[in-house]
C-alpha cells in the first residue's frame, strides 16, 4: 500500500472515513477534533488485549467518542492479527486497506500475530463526555 509509512495520508483517510461512517450511522455523536494518528507494527506475538477507547479525557476534558482502523498490512503478510468485538456474532474481517469505524465505548483486542507483521493505522474523534 502506498500509504503504508506516511502517516498523514492514513490521517487524513481516517478522519474522512470516521466523521462519514458517524453520519451515515447515525449515531450523530458531536465530535470536535481528531487524535494524532498512531501507526501500529505487530510482530509475531504482537497483540492488543481487550479494552475500549473511551476512557482516555483531553486536557479539555472531552473524550474519545469515535475509533477508526485501517488495516494498512497485506493479509498474505501475516497470521493472527484479527480485529474483534466483543460480545458480537459477526466479526469484522478485515483485508488491506479494510476501515473500521466504530463507538469508542465497544470493548475490542487484536489477536496475537503467529506470524509475519501486521500494520494498521489508528484514530480517534473527541467530543464533549457522553451525558
Amino acid at each position: 500500500v502506498v500509504f503504508q509509512d506516511n502517516l498523514s495520508t492514513a490521517a487524513c483517510i481516517l478522519d474522512r472515513y470516521i466523521r462519514a461512517a458517524n453520519a451515515a450511522a447515525g449515531w450523530n455523536f458531536d465530535i470536535t477534533f481528531a487524535e494524532s494518528t498512531q501507526i501500529g507494527r505487530y510482530a509475531k506475538g504482537g497483540f492488543y488485549d481487550w479494552h475500549v477507547d473511551e476512557d482516555l479525557l483531553s486536557e479539555n476534558n472531552e473524550q474519545r467518542k469515535l475509533s477508526g482502523v485501517l488495516l494498512l498490512s497485506d493479509t498474505s503478510e501475516f497470521k493472527g492479527g484479527e480485529f474483534k468485538f466483543k460480545d458480537i456474532k459477526d466479526q469484522p474481517v478485515m483485508e488491506q486497506g479494510s476501515i473500521i469505524v466504530f463507538p469508542s465505548f465497544l470493548k475490542h483486542t487484536v489477536t496475537p500475530v503467529t506470524s509475519g507483521k501486521r500494520i494498521s493505522a489508528v484514530s480517534w474523534m473527541h467530543g464533549p463526555k457522553f451525558k
